[in-house]
């Protein structure tokens, strides 16, 4: 498509969700308080370019939209390339936005105007879930599928590419900045993210830029938001061996998650004696407190390894 400077990216990576695409693209081109200095880049994962359709149909629109297909699967090559095609368009700063949410109208001038404000190397915002008619109660009453959210302008140890804003100058020195052994377990943004921190880098939290996230009704079962609660722990206890190797922060976070197991336990118990919903929330507690502990002895989980049946992706980072 287009290849012109900007000075925000908004950087989206898809791979085969047309109608999710769709929503985000519309959702960004109207946005406001930003015009004439950003513009959007498409990183297609699917080496059959099927979203090169969808791309086409906002390709008249401003801001102008950079589209390039990444071969290579994986969440990790797919991001790297969107970085490289926000630096080659000039621009300073990069937006992250997944391909089965959208934006708020003044999602990118808020979080740019925090970053002014405060020179914040990054910012982070809220997703909120939109559900299906057919969600079951438990998944809206235990608030499972909802990020984590914090005070204004509270710092942050990590971010998550599902909403957040970045400096390029902060990543200067890596060509690659989200790491291939990440491939296919999630969690390149959150290692990207810890590792700028412990640089002494800053990420401040804007509870104004709010994107929404469509759940889709295939992930409203126990068995996947436990698998998911597993995964979030390890990769939280794979990216403090990465970027804290000291041992007493290794032991810190042996014991953080250990601790999960047993007031995982208890809600379980208490919840079921009180016939509450919230006993699944003890089951994803213990899942990830668990996962923590194998994520720091080296354990991974290969959650988004494609197979032949698989038709969509998206990495959704622990909070």
């Amino acid at each position: 498509m287009h290849r012109s400077s900007m000075k925000i990216a908004i950087c989206v990576v898809t791979y085969r969700r047309p109608e999710g695409l769709r929503k985000l693209l519309a959702s960004l081109i109207t946005q406001e308080g930003v015009d004439g200095e950003f513009g959007i880049v498409v990183v297609d994962n699917d080496p059959d370019g099927s979203a090169r359709e969808i791309v086409d149909e906002f390709s008249q629109h401003s801001p102008d939209i950079v589209y390039q297909i990444e071969p290579e699967p994986g969440i990790p090559a797919a991001r790297n390339r969107s970085i490289a095609l926000a630096r080659s368009s000039a621009a300073s700063t990069v937006a992250f936005i997944d391909d089965d949410e959208f934006a708020t109208q003044y999602w990118l001038a808020t979080m740019y105007q925090r970053m002014q404000a405060t020179g914040a190397d990054a910012i982070s915002g809220p997703v909120e879930p939109i559900f299906p008619d057919d969600a079951p109660a438990w998944a809206i009453q235990t608030r499972l599928y909802n990020r984590a959210t914090f005070l204004d302008g509270a710092r942050l140890d990590y971010a998550s590419t599902a909403n957040s804003m970045l400096r390029l100058n902060a990543i200067a020195g890596m060509q690659e900045p989200f790491r291939r052994d990440f491939q296919f377990t999630g969690g390149s943004d959150t290692f990207l993210y810890q590792s700028i921190r412990a640089d002494g880098k800053t990420i401040i939290w804007e509870p104004a830029a709010l994107v929404y996230e469509n759940v889709p009704s295939s992930r409203l079962t126990l068995r996947w938001i436990v698998a998911r609660g597993f995964r979030q722990g390890i990769t939280l206890g794979r990216c403090v061996r990465l970027v804290a190797p000291k041992r007493i922060k290794t032991v810190l976070r042996a014991i953080r998650g250990a601790a999960q197991i047993p007031i995982g336990l208890a809600e379980c118990a208490l919840s079921l004696a009180r016939n509450d919903p919230n006993w699944r929330s003890g089951l994803v507690r213990i899942a990830r407190g668990s996962g923590v502990i194998a994520g720091l002895t080296g354990i991974t989980y290969e959650e988004y390894r494609r197979t032949d049946t698989e038709s969509a992706w998206s990495e959704t980072e622990p909070r």
